[in-house]
This record gives structure tokens, sequence and C-alpha cells, in this order.
């Protein structure tokens, strides 16, 4: 099965994040930050293909979906980053190799509309995208335990190679 085949985040908004807290102690670091975002909205077409219950499926079509502020609810998107890191020395100087990292994602409001779904079963679509709408956060709960890991791996990618590019002012007893 194939899910989303392309998507664009067409609003990106940000505000200054609630606090940093780091702390560097001999070879160990760790920093804890948190980020807010007022509203997220991505759309794109999605694709997908498969079985489901020994039925065939083949649907395509439309999609997009608001975290954050809406219509009811005024709210924002926030997450909290933790990282550990050792300080290590490569040559002369110092720089952060990345122990652990850790995201925690909070949503204060969903929705999501999506064309196509269940063929030509209009009604079927409209009544999941009512369940996904009215239990939404249930399933961002479960979506994150699946998404986390590939998250943290793509995350953790990320961070290192930028901690590997930047020196740090660390004791140099190292």
């Amino acid at each position: 099965m194939r899910g989303i085949a392309r998507y664009v985040v067409e609003e990106l908004l940000e505000e200054e994040p609630e606090g940093e807290r780091s702390r560097i102690s001999g070879s160990s670091f760790s920093l804890e930050a948190s980020v807010s975002i007022p509203k997220l909205f991505y759309e794109g077409s999605y694709t997908l293909q498969g079985r489901c219950l020994l039925r065939p499926v083949d649907w395509s079509g439309k999609f997009n979906m608001s975290l954050g502020e809406s219509a009811a609810s005024i709210g924002n998107v926030t997450d909290t980053w933790k990282l550990t890191a050792d300080v290590v020395k490569k040559g002369k100087e110092n720089y952060l190799d990345l122990q652990d990292l850790v995201f925690s994602p909070e949503v204060s409001a969903f929705s999501t509309y999506a064309t196509g779904l269940f063929g030509e079963l209009k009604e079927v679509g409209q009544f999941a995208l009512l369940m996904v709408n009215k239990h939404w956060q249930l399933f961002f709960d479960e979506m994150w335990t699946l998404a986390e890991p590939r998250a943290v791996k793509t995350g953790s990618r990320a961070v290192r190679r930028v901690l590997f590019q930047t020196p740090v002012d660390a004791p140099s007893s190292v």
C-alpha cells in the first residue's frame, strides 16, 4: 500500500520558543527546547493501492490537513525536543556527538479533508472523515506511535550532521 504521494507545506508560522534549557558538564551536553507553531496546513494528493478484507483498494484524490489553529479552537502545535550528546575531540576542536533525541509533539486542534476515499462510496468516505475529525486525538496518538521511530531516525541524522560541523566551546579536559 502506498500513502501520501506528494504534499506541500503551504503555511508555516513560527513563534519564539517557550524556552531553552541546556547543560554542559565535562564530556556531556543536554538540551531541551520547546517550539510552538500556531498552524500547519498540508495539502497534496494521495494514492492508496492494495487489499482490505480481501477486496482490492485503488483510491486516489486530493487531501488537506490543518493542525493547530481552527475555527472552533485557536491553538497551536508545540513540540519539546530533548537531546543529549557527548563532547568529543576532533583534531584540536570539540564537537557534540548525539546520543539521544526525543520529540514530544502536542497538537491542540486537527481537521482533514480528502476526496476519493472509498472510491464510489462517497457516503462511507464522508463518514470516515467525520470520525477522523471527531476522534482525531486518538488517531494522532496511534499514528505518532508508528511515526516516532522514523522521525527520531531522520531528525537524529540531521542533528548529527549539524553538530559534527559546528565546533563547541567545552572544557579542554575532554
